[in-house]
């Protein structure tokens, strides 16, 4: 599940271009502001090395608040700028997502391999030094979405836990998870948000029934949505049900019919969807 990242209501995101350097490198350069906040990101871009010597500078009325260079532990040799735009091409934003009438910069980073890793980084200012504080969260394979649900700034994501424990990953499935930032820190809100989760289920619902024959993928990922909905009960007879005909199969080397209940509800209960 590869994401294209969602942001709407910017004030303005402009990409300067793009100026030739020794070695086939490229100098990149974008930025975004709301209210009195303006960022820009810097870096030099090749082939191989496609997010070097970047560098965040945030402004206030005019006034540079913060200058650092961009760092993430995971990136290792290797980090990629992260779309965060409803055009899916910009690594950089500004918005009020706590609501607090001060506006934060959001900055997104992708660690590279196949099915990894994608992650934000929140700048919020920090009233006691007037500078910005980073505070950074992994939301793994499926990345995140920023987008207004119900009027708020939220991290539209889904869960990577049962990646991989039914099936193999393009038929693994990846229930909703909704993230909110305030306060300096990232909350799991999903229960938050009963009506999105029916709309989650229901589309996971419809691919099991579509592709029984690598289906458990998606009906525990339905399992997961209505445990967080409370119907537990529910979960338990379609299980039985979808048992009894012959429905619960899977790949060679994953577990099918029985075995895959006892998992997944015990990987619903590690996983906090039910107790």
């Amino acid at each position: 599940m590869r994401r294209v990242r969602l942001l709407v209501l910017l004030s303005s995101l402009v990409l300067a271009g793009a100026l030739a350097l020794p070695a086939g490198a490229l100098a990149k350069r974008w930025s975004a502001h709301a209210g009195d906040v303006s960022a820009v990101l810097t870096y030099t871009s090749t082939t191989t090395h496609p997010f070097r010597n970047a560098r965040l500078t945030i402004s206030r009325a005019g006034q540079q608040a913060y200058t650092a260079p961009v760092k993430l532990a995971d990136c290792g040799s290797y980090c990629a700028p992260g779309e965060i735009t409803v055009n899916g091409k910009s690594p950089l934003a500004v918005a009020d997502i706590e609501g607090g009438d001060q506006p934060d910069v959001i900055l997104g980073l992708f660690t590279g391999g196949a099915h990894c890793c994608f992650w934000d980084e929140v700048f919020s200012l920090d009233p006691g030094t007037m500078t910005y504080v980073m505070h950074d969260h992994d939301f793994a394979d499926p990345g995140a979405n920023l987008a207004k649900v119900d009027g708020k700034w939220e991290f539209v994501s889904a869960d990577a836990s049962f990646e991989y424990a039914f099936d193999g990953y393009a038929v693994s499935g990846f229930p909703l998870q909704i993230w909110s930032f305030t306060g300096g820190a990232f909350t799991n809100t999903t229960r938050q948000f009963p009506a999105l989760i029916r709309t989650d289920a229901a589309s996971w619902w419809k691919v099991f029934t579509h592709h029984y024959a690598h289906g458990e993928g998606a009906i525990g990922a339905w399992a997961a949505d209505e445990d967080l909905l409370g119907n537990e009960k529910l979960v338990a007879s379609t299980l039985a049900k979808q048992l009894r005909l012959h429905h619960l199969r899977t790949d060679p080397g994953f577990p099918a019919g029985q075995k895959f209940i006892n998992l997944l509800q015990k990987l619903l209960r590690t996983y906090g969807y039910t107790s």
